[in-house]
């Protein structure tokens, strides 16, 4: 194969289980001013940004007060922002007459305040609420009075608050302006968690003598009694996120998982955000506290914990994601651990297969100690026996044990990038009591460069491939090759849609699902070499994974085309055949008419040689060192990154070291 530019891409690695794969989207949005009508901005502020003086010239932008939680004639403008010591509020009120000002400062009082609700810390289904307070900032009357900062409703609820600021000054035309501060460890759960924020600004309109509340004007509805009608108080990194769903048609309300947890070893909380498929994080740091990310998990998310299975110190997320095609539902278990700002897939493994009332089922342990391990065993069988299962293996994780193959525990242990396999225990495969149906020609071959004769096994594997599908019989493979993954045996392997059919040559087939590409035609290319020196063709992927790229000056959405290079291994198990991803990198990466090209060569194996592949700096159009927009490439698990023009590295290769192409 000649070097090329432009494989398939992808950003991680792939998570789903049989039919679907997940991709890692880089989607970086930098905050746009953009809210719903609840929600609050709060500006993220440089130190020093804003100066105590009662003047609200600092500030970078506004919330308005147009929801009249008791109706009068006070107006109120809001100002908000935040940085890494505390949340700052300014509010400017026109009002008659004074400050409406007592010794006591109680609640009839003239007040500003800003109720804020705290997530629950961990995993929670949807957006749980877990502490809601209400801070009043309580102007003084100039010349003669200071004001306060204290709890005015919530667990705290009058205690003064240690480190807050305030000044205020007389307005032109009535009322006042107020500017003060409040210390993140004022809150008790503030000093982990600052991201997920909900609440609204207040502002409270005493009478003269203080004894009643004429009007309360607010940024929007809900109180420390009623938190669920809160909207959002939206920091930098939060603030593109409503748009962006929307553009999804999704929306934060229909939030499946929320988890606040430290998964990148700042010490502060990031959010994590499950919607169908999809994660978003993001965190007062993540990515500098500016952007989010996007995941695409390549299947719904069913249930998500929290645990250091790695021993490093961090919380990794355990997944479950389930995937359902042609009356089979298949789950599969993932770790996910994070390299700085980059998750990464470090363990996945099916966990179940269920057709109709039939069902396989495995058990999935965490092992702990210096050397951290996960096993894998599995259940009883539901119904299902040897002679009657014949449900396709999945590729893109480890299948599921079989209670009848020669496996009965398998262990994984941690190698300091993910877990791979330590130890197997054996156990004597049960055989089938009856031979298997000769096949028959059921459906005439796909049209292909090398047609198969009619009649055949091969022929007879893609026929009952179509039938399981409910596909037409002369609906025919976009891409179809010749491959052989059974020494001896010619067999094929025809891509429909986003699954890669292979026909085995003995009669069976396997299926490889490619569900991280969006589209079809995002798979470009399909060869079949012997890459390991086994017997069998390896499964050369080509294709393009699609991310969206928001920020720079114009605050645009760009499209990024990544593409990548993919190969994958069938090895034997059982009676059957799994195929395993043995390498990956990124080969091409555009945006618009920018594009970098890095080239790369595969040397397929002699005899029982296994080849190597290659990946050499390419070119760039466009783009330049100071112009990139992404970030440091790295290395992750699944995926090498694009050798980049001005790059340190000319070139690398990759050898077979018996499980995949490694440096």
């Amino acid at each position: 194969m000649r070097p090329t530019q432009g494989m398939p891409p992808l950003v991680r690695t792939p998570i789903a289980s049989t039919a679907a794969a997940a991709a890692v989207i880089v989607a970086a949005l930098l905050s746009a001013r953009s809210a719903g009508a609840a929600d609050v901005i709060l500006d993220h502020l440089a130190p020093n940004a804003i100066k105590l003086d009662g003047k609200m010239k600092d500030w970078p932008g506004t919330n308005p007060g147009n929801e009249s939680i008791q109706p009068g004639t006070s107006k109120a403008t809001f100002f908000a922002g935040y940085d890494d010591q505390g949340v700052w509020v300014g509010a400017e009120v026109a009002k008659a007459g004074g400050i409406a000002r007592t010794s006591s400062f109680g609640p009839t009082e003239d007040c500003v305040s800003l109720i804020i609700a705290f997530p629950k810390a961990g995993v929670a289904k949807g957006l749980e609420a877990a502490a809601v307070h209400e801070i009043g900032f309580y102007a003084g009357v100039p010349g003669s009075s200071s004001g306060v900062v204290k709890f005015r409703a919530g667990p705290l609820a009058g205690k003064t608050i240690d480190g807050a600021k305030i000044i205020e000054a007389n307005r032109a035309g009535g009322g006042y302006t107020l500017e003060a501060f409040v210390p993140w460890s004022a809150f008790p759960d503030g000093k982990k968690l600052r991201v997920g924020l909900r609440g609204a600004l207040r502002a409270y309109d005493g009478d003269p003598a203080g004894k009643a509340v004429r009007a309360i004007k607010a940024t929007g509805p809900g109180s420390v009694d009623a938190p669920g009608a809160l909207g959002g108080l939206l920091t930098e990194p939060e603030q593109s996120l409503p748009a962006a769903l929307a553009a999804k048609k999704q929306n934060l309300k229909d939030v499946a998982f929320q988890v606040l947890a430290d998964v990148t070893g700042d010490a502060l909380a990031e959010r994590l955000i499950f919607l169908g498929r999809s994660l978003y994080v993001l965190g007062p740091t993540f990515k500098e506290g500016k952007q989010w990310l996007g995941v695409d998990l390549g299947a719904d998310v069913v249930a998500v914990d929290l645990r250091d299975a790695n021993a490093d110190g961090k919380s990794d997320l355990v997944l479950t994601t389930r995937t359902k095609g042609a009356g089979t539902t298949r789950e599969a278990l993932s770790v996910w651990a994070f390299s700085g700002a980059v998750p990464s897939r470090v363990f996945a493994h099916e966990t179940l297969v269920e057709s109709g009332g039939n069902a396989l089922r495995d058990v999935v342990t965490f092992g702990a100690g210096k050397k951290p391990s996960i096993t894998v065993g599995y259940e009883k069988p539901k119904g299902w026996t040897v002679d009657g299962y014949a449900e396709p293996i999945a590729a893109d994780v480890d299948p599921i044990l079989w209670p009848w193959g020669a496996v009965k525990e398998r262990t994984f242990t941690w190698n300091g990038a993910s877990f791979t396999k330590d130890k197997e225990v054996a156990q004597k495969p049960t055989p089938k009591t009856v031979e298997p149906a000769k096949a028959v020609e059921t459906a005439q071959p796909a049209k292909t460069a090398e047609p198969v004769p009619t009649g055949d096994l091969v022929t007879a594997a893609l026929a009952r491939y179509k039938k399981d599908k409910g596909l037409p019989e002369g609906a025919a493979g976009r891409i179809d090759v010749a491959a052989t993954v059974i020494p001896g045996k010619k067999g094929r392997a025809a891509l429909f849609g986003r699954e890669l059919v292979i026909a085995t040559g003995d009669g069976g087939y396997a299926v490889l699902g490619l569900g991280r590409f969006a589209n079809d035609k995002d798979i470009l290319d399909v060869t079949a070499k012997d890459l390991t020196g086994d017997g069998r063709d390896d499964l050369i992927v080509r294709g393009i994974l699609r991310a969206k790229l928001t920020g720079g000056s114009d605050k645009t959405e760009k499209e990024v085309l990544r593409e990548v290079l993919l190969v994958y291994s069938p090895k034997p198990q059982g009676k059957g055949l799994a195929i395993a991803q043995v390498f990956g990198a990124e080969t091409s990466r555009a945006m618009g008419s920018d594009r970098v090209e890095a080239s790369f060569r595969i040397i397929t194996a002699k005899g029982g040689t296994p080849g190597k592949i290659e990946l050499m700096k390419g070119s760039a159009k466009g783009f330049d060192k100071a112009s990139w927009p992404f970030g440091k490439e790295e290395p992750t698990p699944g995926l090498e990154p694009l050798l980049l023009p001005w790059g340190s590295e000319t070139s690398v290769s990759f050898g077979w070291n018996g499980e995949r192409f490694a440096r």
